[in-house]
């Protein structure tokens, strides 16, 4: 089995809907080039093309590539998280219902991840239940912000609470703008992207552990993409700073290394060195595969990316399947090739 989380798709009929004015978006439309964008008011555009929204030419490269099951979630400039609430609740109820259509159609192919309007907390713990019990999926993908407001901060705290409960999976990628975009030290050679988006995942993850989520909600399913970015790599410095800092001053955390068991990443790094140090640092049953599909920043055949850096079959097997499987909540006997 292999199995992808990290996996992007736009419904075909979220966009049908915003073109038609029935779904709003935080921008406007242009297909002045013969070509959909949906340029957003934060600045981004985002192209509309086939890979992204054909569901028929995505399952097609998966079995090109070899991949059983992936985990749909939203293209992330599209999540609205920046957005008025309003906007932001239409849009992900149009968004995982049409992701629903999709699993529905292929359902031993696709466990979604839904879209959720997290500036609205009762809303999004509302959208959450709703897309886990009622639509059946793994769980939630959000962003490494919600406008500029860390994923720690009180407000969201119902959410956490939800997710661990329902034992859904929250994926986290990050999300235009990252820091250091709006002072413009990263707005020249692609850096918003290339160092950007990696620091993301550290304040994330720093926020979800230092501003107490982990310690309050208890074990929940966390899985950054891009193999969690720059944070693997500022865990020493963070314990170290617990220590010489702030052990004995905060009563609502434990020790930093006590909550990785909340912590997974996919295998997107595009370093064999630095997968084999993830693997060691995480262990193997906390790293799932990660492609990125269809962006050029990702990888095509996420498991042979895997395997260049990881000679242990059995490590390949545990990152290529096992970890995807509890991290979904997929039925243990997708073991035999049987479908969910």
């Amino acid at each position: 089995m292999k199995i992808d989380v990290h996996w992007h798709h736009v419904p075909r009929s979220f966009v049908d809907a915003v073109l038609a004015g029935r779904c709003p978006i935080n921008g406007r439309v242009d297909r002045s080039d013969g070509e959909t964008k949906f340029r957003l008011d934060g600045g981004f555009t985002q192209e509309i093309f086939d890979a992204l929204t054909d569901i028929d030419q995505a399952i097609a490269h998966m079995d090109a590539v070899g991949l059983d099951i992936v985990a749909p979630s939203l293209a992330p400039p599209l999540m609205h998280h920046d957005a008025d609430a309003d906007v932001a609740v239409q849009l992900s109820r149009t968004v995982n219902d049409g992701l629903a259509e999709a699993a529905a159609a292929h359902p031993d192919r696709l466990r979604p991840l839904a879209n959720i309007p997290m500036q609205d907390t009762e809303a999004a713990v509302s959208e959450l239940k709703r897309a886990v019990g009622e639509l059946g999926f793994a769980g939630a993908a959000i962003s490494t912000h919600v406008a500029r407001r860390n994923l720690g901060d009180p407000e969201f705290r119902p959410f956490w609470h939800t997710a661990a409960e329902m034992d859904a999976l929250v994926f986290i990628h990050p999300n235009p703008p990252p820091l250091g975009l709006k002072e413009g030290r990263l707005n020249r050679h692609g850096m918003a992207n290339f160092v950007g988006l990696p620091i993301e995942h550290a304040c994330a993850l720093s926020s979800l552990i230092f501003d107490g989520v982990y310690e309050d909600v208890g074990a929940v399913k966390t899985c950054f993409a891009h193999g969690g970015g720059g944070f693997p790599y500022m865990l020493g410095r963070w314990r170290h700073g617990f220590e010489a800092r702030l052990e004995g001053g905060v009563d609502h955390m434990k020790a930093p290394l006590t909550y990785l068991d909340n912590v997974y990443c996919d295998s997107l790094i595009h370093d064999e060195t630095a997968l084999r140090f993830l693997v060691d640092r995480l262990g193997a049953d906390h790293v799932a595969l990660g492609s990125d599909y269809p962006f050029d920043m990702g990888v095509a055949d996420p498991y042979g990316e895997m395997a260049k850096a990881i000679d242990d079959e059995e490590v390949r097997e545990q990152i290529a399947a096992r970890t995807a499987m509890q991290l979904l909540g997929l039925d243990e006997r997708i073991a035999g090739g049987s479908p969910a």
